[in-house]
């Protein structure tokens, strides 16, 4: 068998190189199978040296999160067909065991972390994605077909989560388990409630202020889509987002 690859993605500035650094440790510590941890980029990262970083060009032929679309192109990173591959966001906190992420649905050319969004139930999330190399390869060259203006004007925000649904559509897509992958705004107990009423709220009074956001007990990875970030919660609420003291607990462990 071949070992597991696990790839995140890292450009810009919003996110520091130990974000890369924390997330292979706890990829290390979390997964007990044999496996490689790559980092595509567009700058030289001060990180582990068991990190095998790969330099990307922005914006050939997309910008920002569609770079994630490179995993399905034929020759990603050289593999053999067949290997799985696993794609990570750097805003995910891992807290239990992931071998489920090669054992889940093993035939199936994709799946993905569930999506908990509004509107888009029984559709696959872009947080962990997982495919076999090779065999999807249409999802990265049929982007060449495509003027980017006029693609990111069609499908609006959550780009490259769009662009899968045109292959894999809501209720089509593998998923893994609900319980196993968990969103912090949905799943944790995070947002605070106003129990002093809405103009209290607009003071930022609301339980938040003394109420913590919980892990829900079998959850493996936990997702931060947009704000708040792991960080922000990490040491106190944001905002009327709770205080997530598990997320510290994890980050030292790792």
């Amino acid at each position: 068998m071949n070992k597991t690859i696990f790839v995140c993605f890292r450009w810009g500035t919003l996110y520091p190189p130990v974000s890369v650094e924390r997330l292979y440790r706890s990829v290390k510590r979390h997964f007990s199978l044999p496996f490689q941890f790559h980092c595509l980029t567009d700058a030289d990262l001060d990180v582990s040296p068991s990190i095998i970083q790969h330099r990307i060009e922005l914006g050939k032929p997309f910008h920002g999160n569609w770079n994630k679309e490179r995993i399905f192109a034929s020759d990603f990173l050289g593999l053999d067909p067949g290997t799985f591959v696993i794609c990570l966001d750097l805003d995910i906190l891992i807290t239990g065991n992931l071998d489920f992420l090669v054992d889940c649905h093993p035939e199936s050319p994709l799946v993905m972390a569930p999506s908990q969004k509004k509107g888009r139930s029984g559709g696959g999330h872009g947080s962990v994605i997982r495919i076999r190399k090779g065999e999807l390869p249409e999802l990265w060259d049929d982007l060449f077909k495509y003027d980017y203006e006029a693609l990111v004007k069609e499908l609006g925000g959550e780009r490259e989560q769009s662009w899968i649904d045109r292959y894999f559509p809501p209720g089509q897509v593998m998923q893994f388990p609900e319980e196993s992958i968990v969103s912090f705004k949905f799943q944790c107990d995070a947002k605070g409630s106003t129990p002093l009423g809405k103009t209290a709220a607009r003071w930022g009074i609301t339980d938040a202020l003394w109420k913590k956001a919980k892990l829900p007990d079998n959850a493996r990875v936990v997702c931060f889509h947009g704000k708040p970030d792991l960080d922000d919660v990490a040491s106190g609420r944001y905002g009327h987002w709770r205080h997530a003291p598990f997320i510290n607990k994890h980050l030292q462990e790792s």
